[in-house]
């Protein structure tokens, strides 16, 4: 059995010491949050994406998805925003819950 958590519970940790912590704990997937005030967010460049994938991967971890604050629509001009598929394409399509 996969046990995950997600890095709601711990705002604003680098990812290796997310890793070190969920290690001590013997879980080995994680949902990252993503937000402006993260160290994963959206606007992170590819080879930063690239860089906290392999931060996870050295300390074990599977991705299993994102919890990100990624408006898709405006509302009244319908128009669609996004910046979430880069990051799923580069964690191999995880699942991205939008709230």
């Amino acid at each position: 059995m996969i046990f995950g958590v997600s890095t709601l519970g711990c705002p604003g940790l680098p990812l290796p010491e997310v890793g070190a912590l969920l290690r001590r704990h013997r879980v080995s997937a994680v949902q990252l949050r993503c937000a402006a005030d993260e160290p994963v967010h959206v606007g992170l460049s590819p080879s930063a994406r690239r860089r906290a994938r392999e931060q996870l991967e050295s300390a074990g971890l599977t991705l299993l998805g994102l919890a990100t604050y990624v408006q898709l629509s405006s509302g009244a001009d319908g128009r669609r925003r996004t910046g979430v598929p880069p990051w799923c394409r580069d964690a191999a399509a995880c699942r991205a819950p939008r709230f």
